[in-house]
């Protein structure tokens, strides 16, 4: 495979299956973002509040872990907008 071709092949033919190229496109970003953001948290705990670097490279593992952990659990039955609440059921 030649080299021009890697992103073509990388995109899936973008104009043939347009939806596909923007959610890899849109997925790209967003992880981009998030290493930017954590590598912007890491030097912000090291340098700006002087944290040691066994602290600041744990930090950003624990905030990650405990904003994975909301963001995966499913909702308390109480929440409103829950789906299994009784306020849906009755309604």
């Amino acid at each position: 495979m030649e080299s021009r071709q890697l992103p073509r092949v990388v995109l899936g033919l973008p104009r043939e299956y347009p939806d596909f190229a923007w959610a890899w496109v849109t997925r790209f970003l967003v992880n981009l973002g998030n290493f930017i953001a954590l590598t912007y948290f890491l030097y912000h705990l090291t340098d700006g509040l002087g944290f040691t670097d066994d602290e600041g490279t744990s930090r950003p593992f624990t905030l990650t872990a405990i904003y994975g952990a909301t963001i995966v659990s499913p909702p308390s039955p109480s929440a409103p907008g829950a789906t299994g609440s009784a306020s849906a059921r009755s309604s």
